[in-house]
């Protein structure tokens, strides 16, 4: 089975400087929840969050998710626009 892995990158930013990345561009307010991985769930293909389908699986997402013994999960919300992200397990740099 092939798993999706994310690979984390840092950098240091200098704030005493100048931001170009900032001029001319709006920005957006985020507001941001963690939500313990015992509160999904996993049925007939769904993400569920108590009652509630959050997303349609594929059968490699369902079993990952069903066969974690833990994961973090972060929803952001950005105006009518929610991300919901699950990671798994760590290793080094990189998440499964």
């Amino acid at each position: 089975m092939a798993h999706s892995i994310e690979i984390e990158r840092r950098f240091i930013v200098d704030g005493r400087k100048n931001k170009p990345w900032r001029d001319g561009f709006d920005s957006s307010h985020i507001r941001q929840y963690y939500i313990p991985y015992d509160r999904f769930s996993v049925s007939e293909k769904h993400l569920l969050l108590g009652d509630s389908k959050l997303a349609e699986l594929t059968d490699e997402e369902s079993e990952i998710i069903s066969n974690s013994e833990s994961f973090t999960s972060r929803i952001r919300i950005m105006q009518d626009k929610s991300i919901l992200t699950l990671k798994g397990k760590r290793n080094h740099a990189s998440a499964i």
